[in-house]
């Protein structure tokens, strides 16, 4: 053996030593999508730099082809390694059945065969020739029919690898396209420089620099395992998450690292979706860490109820996480879907909290029904009673009297009944006024309102509520000329004032004329405004002055109304 020196051989190590490393952390992360054969692959780019690394070293022919049928063992699986890997990172290791593997098996197993049994037929290399290159020798293959349908099969396979992860670039979210985008570099460098030391293009002819295009791939490798967490995040998920959905989905890689997730839930996260992606999702959605600990192999799922803060506001979620696998064989983490259940938890409290009010209203309803019907009997067995013309009809007039207020109360429990059945929506303000303000007018008011623009969420009673406070003021306002309905924001709420210029509330009224049964008629009115307007967290009080008309101030949450500033902007301040 014959020894020559020559700068090659270092670099030619470096990249051997960069490729084994590489090759290493790929095979730490082989339950990542192409993790094995990506691990395959750099071994096999490794062996090849090293054996090529000692074959430039070598002066001598005999030296040269000892360390190419050792160079072998890496060059005839690089294709169907590049080839499984690509197959594997986009989704398409189903392909890759037992049966197949091993017909894949069977190029580099010939190859090698044939390399090796080379001094008997010639097949493969016909002659071999020296040339001298900077002091060193470099020998020249001559290649036979074997060597070229060797190289065109694995150029094949290599294309096709090369042709699947192209494809994928253009399918694949913007978040992970750097990524491949690198990939696609690593592979495509040692493609050229071996079809150029094929066809003995270049400066120096016999110089093999697909070992030194291993160099780049390494380099690559790590450059995308740094920048964007190659083997922690590859873009096999996409295909769980639907786009187009309300509930939120994330899907998490056995890292902890976020790997997909959808637009509901990049909304949630407060992110755009791509810079979710690579995320440890327990910095983006701390309350799902216990989801996600529950969900064990063993129990495949775990369900939980989470409150999380959504633009300001708390929002409550029903959370489902499940394993989820890419293939038989390869775990990919966790798939987490968030439902918002906020809403349907508060309707659910509203129609609790009603139930119970109207259980409650029965039994006084009932108690003053009762007392009614009582008084109608009453004067009716007077009015039998007595000759007395005027005496009758006294009684009568009374009889009937109580009989109207068994009808209000039945009319009242109708409409209570109604209360928080109807799904809260959005109305227009000045809309769902038009029937209070229409009956102030028709009884011989002036009415009007100044909320332009302004929508409210409340129960569909709403209307009702107004509708009754037009009716208060009619009905016990004896002065009033004006009935004004006006809007004020207040801090991060809106106030709605209700008034008149009647003779206004005694202060010591002012909270008791809400209460059940309290009023000049059956003191339902004012009763049935504050329970519609609670149903979404309204309140109500009396601010008027006594003798200058009574104003009725509604105090509207933030979240329950909404500006509309293309409209006729008429909210004070």
């Amino acid at each position: 053996m014959i020894w020559q020196y020559s700068p090659l051989p270092p670099l030619l190590l470096i990249s051997a030593v960069l490729t084994a490393v590489i090759a290493f952390i790929a095979w730490k992360n082989r339950r990542s999508p192409g993790g094995v054969a990506l691990t395959i692959f750099l071994s096999a780019a490794t062996i090849w730099s090293a054996a090529y690394a000692l074959e430039f070293s070598a002066a001598d022919l005999e030296s040269n082809l000892l360390f190419t049928d050792i160079e072998y063992f890496g060059i005839a699986i690089v294709p169907i390694a590049l080839l499984a890997f690509a197959l594997s990172y986009t989704g398409r290791e189903h392909l890759l059945t037992r049966s197949r593997v091993l017909l894949l098996a069977l190029f580099p197993a010939l190859t090698i065969i044939a390399m090796l049994s080379n001094d008997l037929h010639h097949l493969y290399y016909t002659g071999f020739t020296p040339s001298i290159d900077g002091g060193a020798v470099i020998w020249l293959f001559h290649y036979g029919p074997l060597f070229w349908i060797f190289w065109s099969i694995a150029a094949l396979l290599i294309l096709a690898a090369l042709v699947l992860l192209i494809t994928h670039l253009f399918d694949a979210p913007a978040a992970y396209r750097s990524q491949i985008g690198l990939l696609l570099i690593a592979f495509i460098v040692p493609l050229i420089a071996n079809v150029l030391y094929v066809l003995k293009i270049g400066p120096v002819p016999g110089l093999d620099l697909t070992p030194v295009g291993f160099l780049v791939t390494g380099l690559t490798l790590e450059a995308a395992t740094i920048r964007y967490q190659f083997f922690s995040v590859t873009p096999l998920a996409r295909s769980l998450l639907p786009r187009i959905t309300t509930d939120s989905m994330i899907v998490v890689n056995e890292s902890g690292r976020i790997v997909d997730i959808n637009p509901s839930a990049a909304t949630i996260a407060g992110l755009p979706e791509e810079a979710a992606i690579g995320i440890p999702f327990d910095r983006v959605f701390p309350s799902l860490k216990p989801v996600v600990a529950g969900c064990t192999e063993e129990t495949g799922m775990s369900e939980a109820e989470v409150a999380m803060t959504v633009g300001g506001q708390a929002r409550v979620f029903i959370s489902r996480c499940q394993r989820t696998k890419e293939s038989s064989r390869d775990m990919a983490g966790y798939l987490i879907v968030l439902h918002d259940v906020t809403d349907l938890l508060h309707e659910k409290a509203t129609l609790k909290k009603v139930n119970e009010k109207i259980g409650i209203l029965g039994d006084i309803t009932r108690h003053d029904i009762l007392n009614q019907l009582t008084a109608v009997t009453g004067y009716m067995d007077l009015a039998l009673d007595s000759e007395d013309i005027g005496e009758i009809r006294g009684d009568l007039r009374k009889s009937l009297a109580a009989a109207e207020n068994v009808r209000h109360q039945l009319e009242f429990t109708r409409d209570y009944s109604s209360l928080g059945r109807g799904s809260s929506r959005w109305f227009d303000l000045v809309a769902v006024a038009q029937s209070a303000l229409i009956y102030a007018e028709q009884n011989g008011m002036q009415a009007g309102i100044s909320c332009n623009g302004v929508k409210i969420c409340a129960d569909p009673l709403i209307e009702r509520a107004l509708f009754n406070l037009a009716h208060n003021a009619v009905a016990y306002s004896r002065t009033a000329t004006e009935f004004r309905i006006s809007c004020t924001l207040a801090g991060d709420g809106l106030v709605l004032f209700v008034g008149d210029n009647g003779i206004g509330i005694p202060d010591e009224e002012k909270e008791i004329i809400f209460r059940h049964g309290v009023g000049k008629h059956t003191g339902l009115g004012l009763f049935m405004v504050r329970e519609i307007l609670g149903i979404t967290g309204m309140t109500i009080r009396e601010t008027g002055t006594a003798g200058s008309g009574a104003c009725f101030a509604i105090m509207v949450p933030p979240g329950c109304f909404r500006i509309d500033r293309t409209g006729e902007d008429v909210v004070t301040r």
